[in-house]
């Protein structure tokens, strides 16, 4: 019951985000960032996102802008919010820490099966018309790097969003989508060093059974989601 609220919410909230000026919505786009790493529920962070909402669309509706309501501190406004929440509870925590290492352990096995000497042999040796071995192995690079990944590109987004209010030269759109590109080929760039230096083999497996085992933490990582 709770999900369907929250999914109602988001949807809502969804609807209000269009109702945002052009001028207000690149502090109203840090301000929902901000909320994203708060230590309170997800619900919670959505009844937040709501009630922000309507008070901008409020203002806007009276002539004013984000300043006139909030004030020129988002930081301490948002901190004021949050700290009269309540904090999310051991139970919410775990499922979302366990969400979380479900869905990156999905991405980063399908993009292990993509860039894996095995698949490539494999797929070569069936375009030659030669039975081709389904046998993959998973190395110690890549328990390593998928550990890395995940810690860095965790600490990059939480850092982002805490110093979301700190002043800054606004970049582009383009600079930021090559920011994000660079970041994305620097950590696969490290993934596939580190795989090769830490070549050797824990254990080899089927590559469609470890393509079934990546889809399946991505149905566990939906569960958890409606949890």
């Amino acid at each position: 019951m709770k999900k369907n609220k929250l999914k109602e919410l988001q949807y809502y909230n969804n609807k209000l985000d269009e109702m945002i000026s052009e001028e207000n919505q690149a502090v109203f786009t840090d301000i929902v960032c901000y909320i994203k790493i708060a230590d309170i529920s997800e619900y919670n962070r959505e009844v937040v996102r709501r009630d922000i909402s309507e008070m901008i669309i409020d203002a806007q509706n009276r002539g004013e802008n984000i300043d006139d309501v909030i004030g020129g501190d988002y930081k301490e406004f948002c901190d004021s919010i949050i700290e009269s929440l309540p904090k999310r509870t051991a139970k919410e925590r775990i499922i979302e820490f366990f969400d979380i290492v479900c869905l990156s352990l999905s991405m980063l096995s399908l993009i292990n099966i993509f860039l894996s000497p095995d698949t490539w042999k494999m797929a070569a040796d069936f375009i030659k018309g030669v039975k081709p071995d389904l046998t993959m192995e998973i190395s110690y690079g890549f328990f390593v790097s998928t550990a890395v990944i995940v810690i860095v590109a965790y600490m990059i987004i939480r850092y982002i969003c805490m110093n979301v209010f700190v002043e800054k030269k606004e970049p582009g759109k383009m600079t930021s989508a090559l920011y994000g590109v660079f970041v994305g080929l620097a950590l696969v760039l490290f993934s596939i060093i580190v795989d090769h230096i830490l070549k050797g083999a824990v254990f080899t497996v089927n590559i469609f059974l470890f393509a079934a085992f990546a889809a399946a933490l991505y149905v566990v990582h939906i569960v958890l989601e409606r949890i």
